[in-house]
């Protein structure tokens, strides 16, 4: 899952990231800004205080792909921010466009979870100098680029999240409810949460990881149904079951 977090100065967009985090246990924080002046080191110390002590941090100014390479051993990672790495890389004259088009290629191939948080600057004046226009095309192509990518995208107003994209594709087989308190419940990659009540709960022969406990049938430790496979692996029971339901009732007959 990619979720690009957008918005305006001091518009909520790490405190809205942060929360989208909450439930994920093992937690990367990749850090982009560079403490090259006092205030930035005091909004370096503010985010850090923001998110507790129950995050890993990786502070990387330039390069941001190798970092998120290197985070196997995470259920989230969140990147914060996208403004200041296009910043950096400007700064220190390395080649912007490639490295853009290099990030947004791999990611089109990822398999974790993913957040990342940017400005979008380009809803005032264009700026007077060559430099400014430079910086505001490139993240607007970031942006633009990320966007296409992203399953979802937040846009950030006044603190007020407006969801602007949804992964459409496949939505009638998977569906992740990342708004939910729970999720994810059974700590899953992808956890598809289309059958949050299994339908084959009541089913002795349903194919799952289940227990008794109580008399009762116990199935928290079962992913039968939420796995990238449980669209098809559900249908498949309830066909079965179906058919052997009308062999028995040719049968009878």
């Amino acid at each position: 899952m990619i979720t690009l977090v957008i918005g305006g100065i001091k518009s909520g967009k790490s405190s809205f990231a942060l929360d989208l985090c909450k439930n994920f246990k093992r937690k990367l924080f990749i850090a982009t800004a560079e403490a090259m002046d006092e205030e930035i080191k005091q909004k370096i110390e503010i985010h850090k205080k923001q998110r507790g002590s129950n995050w890993d941090t990786i502070e990387e100014p330039i390069n941001l792909l190798e970092a998120i390479e290197e985070a196997k051993d995470y259920d989230i990672i969140l990147v914060d921010c996208l403004t200041m790495w296009v910043n950096n890389l400007m700064y220190h004259r390395a080649d912007a466009d490639e490295k853009i088009e290099v990030l947004v290629n791999f990611l089109k191939n990822f398999k974790g979870n993913i957040i990342f948080v940017t400005n979008e600057v380009g809803l005032g004046i264009i700026p007077s100098n060559a430099l400014g226009r430079e910086y505001i095309n490139l993240m607007g192509t970031i942006n633009s680029m990320l966007s296409k990518v992203a399953n979802e995208v937040y846009f950030l107003v006044s603190g007020i999240p407006i969801k602007i994209k949804i992964e459409k594709k496949g939505s009638y087989k998977h569906f992740s409810n990342t708004d939910c308190e729970y999720y994810p419940c059974h700590k899953i990659e992808n956890q598809n949460c289309l059958f949050c009540y299994c339908p084959l709960y009541f089913f002795d022969d349903c194919g799952g990881n289940f227990t008794y406990t109580n008399g009762y049938k116990d199935c928290s430790y079962c992913i039968k149904n939420h796995d990238e496979n449980s669209f098809e692996y559900v249908l498949d029971r309830l066909k079965k079951k179906l058919e052997e339901r009308r062999r028995g009732n040719e049968g009878n007959n």
